[in-house]
């Protein structure tokens, strides 16, 4: 049972990253590629004979549904170090 916690709270922290992570690795690809984003309108980015213009943008979007999500991971990080502290004094009372 406490293995499918810690499975379940390290998955959701995961999803919880997942916008804030999509928002930095837009901003970076754009930097190295010299490519410019807007909120406004999808501008052109060509890297590699493709246009990446619709997907950093989309990337960099999903940094606005990280207001909702990292509070969650927030506590999501919190449950885990909760759940992590009570197996450590359980093992340790164990050990006694």
């Amino acid at each position: 049972m406490k293995k499918a916690a810690y499975i379940v709270l390290i998955v959701g922290i995961a999803i919880c990253a997942f916008p804030l992570v999509s928002l930095i690795w837009g901003i970076a690809v754009a930097n190295v590629f010299d490519c410019s984003l807007s909120e406004n309108s999808v501008e052109v980015c060509m890297i590699g004979g493709t246009d990446w213009g619709p997907t950093l943008t989309f990337a960099t979007m999903l940094g606005w549904l990280a207001i909702a999500t990292i509070p969650v991971g927030g506590v999501l990080i919190a449950l885990l170090a909760v759940l992590l502290l009570v197996d450590f004094l359980i093992l340790r009372r164990r050990k006694r």
